[in-house]
């Protein structure tokens, strides 16, 4: 009766978790306002996967430098970071996420992926690429439950990445319009 009564809890939670995820991949696909589409999916983002922190950083062409168009739970929100930085590079270079962790003392011998790291008080970085551009950064905080993430939490997140790289993209080439027009 236990294990009956569990399963089906933990079933059901995980079909709701992916559920949600869903919606909100058809949600940001209708906003094409930078700003609002960015504040939706950091806050969807923290509120369904319960997150200490999330973040997402959009390069701004005028300035030549990635910032923050939208946070919760970022140590440091005046962060910016070139396209010279080490984590900028290495999410241009492999269009793989970075995963905080043992490995990045490997590829980081200056520390200074580890500091961007503590700045956006990150466990993940996800590249938000474009027609091979790097066009922002996806950061995403600790669950709050403390349990890791898991391989499904993953591939989740890594298809939302891509409906949210193709939405930012769409509002900053609306921006780009609009500009152009002004």
């Amino acid at each position: 009766f236990l294990i009956r009564i569990t399963d089906r809890f933990l079933f059901q939670k995980k079909y709701d978790y992916r559920e949600l995820l869903r919606k909100l991949s058809r949600e940001v696909m209708s906003i094409m306002e930078l700003g609002k589409l960015s504040r939706t999916i950091v806050d969807d983002l923290v509120n369904i996967i319960r997150l200490d922190s999330c973040a997402i950083l959009v390069f701004d062409k005028d300035k030549d430098i990635y910032k923050v168009v939208a946070e919760r739970g970022v140590r440091d929100r005046s962060i910016t970071m070139t396209k010279e930085r080490p984590t900028i590079a290495f999410l241009k270079a492999t269009h793989t996420k970075i995963r905080k962790g043992p490995h990045i003392e490997r590829m980081d011998n200056k520390g200074t992926i580890k500091e961007e790291i503590g700045k956006l008080n990150s466990e993940f970085i996800f590249p938000l690429i474009v027609h091979d551009d790097l066009i922002g950064v996806l950061s995403l905080g600790r669950k709050k439950s403390g349990e890791e993430f898991n391989q499904d939490d993953i591939a989740i997140l890594e298809s939302l990445v891509g409906t949210a790289s193709m939405a930012i993209g769409n509002a900053q080439s609306v921006m780009d319009i609009i500009k152009l027009e002004a």
